[in-house]
C-alpha cells in the first residue's frame, strides 16, 4: 500500500522531502550600500528611498497621493521544469495606511519594452492583508487577491492551524515556493520562530484552462504607493533558490570576428563587442560561458568585460535565438569593470570562465543589461574575438 506523506512545510512545492541541498540562484542583501549592482529603484512624484547603513535595509517613503517608490532586484529568478523554486524576502509590510506590496513580482505600468508582468505577492493596501496572484496570460495585467480571512491554508490571525499571528508592522520573512510547467501550484508563507507556515496556494492544475502565467522567472520586489497619505515599509534582503539542484539550461549561441580583426591602439581604449538580451525576450537572460580572443604577436593589449545598464551608437543585430550583437557603438554608460586581463600571443585563449558566474539582469523599465568587451592596446595591435554563451531559456 502507496502511502503519502502529509503536505506541508516538510515537502517542497513538487511534494518531494526536503533536504538542506539548495542551489542558491540569486541572493542579495544591502550590506554597506545600496547595492545599485544588484538593485534598480523607481519612484514617482515625492515617493523616496532612504538607506539605512546600521540596518542594512531601505525605506521606501510616499507622502501624498500617486507617489510611489520600488526596489527591485535586476536579476529575476530562473526556473526550471520540474524543480521547486523557492524564494524567500525579507521586509516590514505595513504601509501607515497605504498600499505596500513585497513579493517575487513586477508591474506591467512600469515598462518602457517589455511586454509581461506577473508573480506572487504579500499586500497591505489601507490595513487590509491579502496575498496576489498577478498574470498577463489574457493579454492585460489581472491580479487576484486573496484577502487574509480567506486564506485556504493558515488566516494568521491566531485561530488559523498554526494559532500564529502575522505581526504586519514588524519585520518578516516572507515565502513563496512553486511549480510552474505552465499549469503547477504556488505556496505563499511566513517563516516564525525558524519555521515556515503556508497561508494559502494557488492550484491550477485539473482547473484553468490554460497557463497561469507566461512565465515563472520574476524579480524580488519591495514597493509603496500612496492612496491619500504618508506611509513607508521596510525593504531588507531576499534569495531564490532551486529545489533539487541548478542546471541552467538554454540555447547555446556565438558570434566571432571570422578572419578579420580589430586595430586597436596604444593607449586607447576601444569598445569590441556588446550583447544583450532582445526587448521582447528580457525573461531570457544571457549566461556568458567563453572568450577567445587571437592578437597580433608585436604587442599585447588589456582586455575587459564589464556589465552596463547602455550603450550609445551603433547598430544592434539579431544573433542566436533572444539576443542580440553591436560591434560598432561608441560609449557605454552605467558600466562596472567584472573582468580583466592581459593578452599577448602566449595566451590566446580564456575558456568557461564565467559560466554561471555572469548573467544578464534588466531594470524596473525592463531594458537589459549588456555585456562589453573591450581592449586597449600596449602598443598598437590588432585583435580578433570569439564569443560563447547561453540564452537561459
Amino acid at each position: 500500500m502507496r502511502t503519502q506523506p502529509a503536505d506541508g512545510a516538510n515537502l517542497d512545492a513538487f511534494n518531494r522531502q526536503r533536504v538542506s541541498n539548495l542551489e542558491t540562484e540569486l541572493d542579495v542583501s544591502r550590506i554597506n550600500t545600496k547595492r545599485t549592482d544588484l538593485f534598480d529603484e523607481k519612484t514617482v512624484g515625492t515617493g523616496s528611498s532612504a538607506y539605512r547603513v546600521y540596518e542594512s535595509a531601505l525605506n521606501l517613503s510616499v507622502t501624498t497621493t500617486g507617489d510611489k517608490a520600488i526596489s527591485q532586484t535586476k536579476r529575476n529568478g530562473y526556473y526550471q521544469p520540474g524543480k521547486s523554486l523557492l524564494v524567500e524576502i525579507t521586509g516590514i509590510l505595513d504601509a501607515d495606511g497605504q498600499v505596500g506590496r513585497i513579493g517575487y513580482f513586477d508591474d506591467l505600468t512600469d515598462k518602457t519594452v517589455d511586454i509581461m508582468s506577473g508573480g506572487f505577492f504579500f499586500e497591505d493596501n489601507n490595513g487590509t492583508i491579502s496575498v496576489v496572484k498577478r498574470s498577463c496570460v489574457s493579454g492585460s495585467q489581472v491580479d487576484t487577491r486573496i484577502n487574509q480571512a480567506d486564506w485556504n491554508l493558515d488566516v494568521m490571525d491566531g485561530t488559523g492551524r498554526s494559532g500564529k499571528t502575522f505581526a504586519v508592522d514588524k519585520t518578516n520573512i516572507f515565502v513563496f515556493d512553486g511549480q510552474w510547467l505552465g499549469v503547477g501550484r504556488v505556496r505563499l508563507g511566513l517563516v516564525i520562530d525558524g519555521l515556515i507556515y503556508y497561508v494559502h496556494e494557488f492550484n491550477h492544475a485539473g482547473i484553468e484552462d490554460t497557463t497561469y502565467m507566461t512565465t515563472f522567472n520574476y524579480p524580488l520586489r519591495w514597493e509603496i504607493i500612496s492612496n491619500g497619505g504618508a506611509g513607508e515599509i521596510k525593504a531588507i534582503c531576499g534569495s531564490i533558490s532551486s529545489e533539487g539542484g541548478y542546471n541552467p539550461l538554454g540555447f547555446l549561441a556565438s558570434y566571432n570576428f571570422g578572419n578579420s580583426k580589430v586595430s586597436v591602439s596604444n593607449g586607447t581604449e576601444k569598445y569590441l563587442l556588446a550583447v544583450r538580451a532582445k526587448n521582447t525576450n528580457l525573461r531570457i537572460p544571457i549566461n556568458l560561458r567563453s572568450l577567445y580572443q587571437i592578437i597580433d604577436a608585436n604587442n599585447p593589449a588589456v582586455i575587459r568585460v564589464y556589465i552596463a545598464d547602455s550603450l550609445t551608437g551603433g547598430t544592434w543585430s539579431n544573433n542566436g535565438l533572444d539576443s542580440e550583437i553591436n560591434t560598432t557603438f561608441t560609449s557605454i554608460t552605467g558600466s562596472r569593470l567584472v573582468f580583466s586581463s592581459y593578452l599577448s600571443d602566449k595566451n590566446p585563449t580564456n575558456s568557461d570562465r564565467f559560466f554561471n558566474q555572469l548573467i544578464t539582469g534588466s531594470d524596473i523599465a525592463g531594458n537589459s543589461e549588456i555585456i562589453i568587451i573591450s581592449a586597449e592596446g600596449l602598443g598598437n595591435t590588432s585583435i580578433a574575438l570569439a564569443l560563447n554563451y547561453q540564452e537561459l531559456a
